[in-house]
């Protein structure tokens, strides 16, 4: 197969190793993050940078900032999710794959625990879905990549999620592999796919 599938998984709640977490936050609701989320220091440290960074959680927008964290420092993005409507979390999703897809990465958590209250299991599906699709590439025939162009994002754990976020997303997850499939049959030359291989490929 042609493609990289980043492995999706969902958790009640997020994982304590977790060294990338993205926070979902909708326009104007920075103040809106319940305490717990982030410890007191994290959750300043955060809403000062992002303040300075004049977010106010439009879509797709991101605000990065290291705190400390285990033997080193973990990641916190703030991810705009602007009114909160599904086609917004599916933007969301693709911008942190474009950020983070040869960034060296190999995993990111997003914690919908920030919205004090999940969005919808449609809502949720579309944004893993989308982080997914975004990270779509055709490298096959790419021998001269340095590591730096290289895919390096694997994983996507998607917690604190409301009841039927995974159930919706499996949907997503097949439509995905549609995609996959189509993309790999016409960026294939015909030396590849011909109507023999095609078949073959779709059967």
């Amino acid at each position: 197969r042609n493609s990289r599938f980043m492995h999706v998984t969902f958790a009640a709640a997020r994982p304590d190793d977790a060294a990338v977490i993205a926070l979902p936050v909708e326009k104007d609701g920075l103040d809106r993050v319940p305490a717990g989320v982030l410890d007191d220091a994290r959750l300043a440290l955060a809403r000062g940078a992002a303040r300075a960074g004049r977010f106010e959680g439009e879509a797709g927008s991101i605000v990065e900032i290291f705190v400390p964290g285990g033997d080193g420092a973990a990641r916190v993005l703030l991810l705009g999710a602007g009114p909160g409507s599904e086609a917004v979390y599916e933007r969301g999703g693709g911008a942190l794959t474009a950020r983070f897809l040869t960034s060296g990465v190999t995993s990111l958590t997003v914690d919908f625990a920030s919205l004090g209250g999940a969005p919808t299991p449609r809502a949720v599906a579309r944004l893993a879905a989308a982080a997914v699709q975004r990270g779509w590439r055709h490298d096959v025939y790419r021998t001269r990549l340095t590591d730096k162009q290289k895919p390096t994002l694997e994983a996507i754990t998607v917690a604190g999620a409301a009841e039927g976020s995974e159930a919706a997303y499996a949907e997503l997850a097949a439509v995905t592999e549609g995609l996959d499939l189509t993309r790999g049959l016409v960026s294939d030359p015909p030396n590849i796919v011909y109507p023999e291989s095609f078949v073959e490929r779709c059967r």
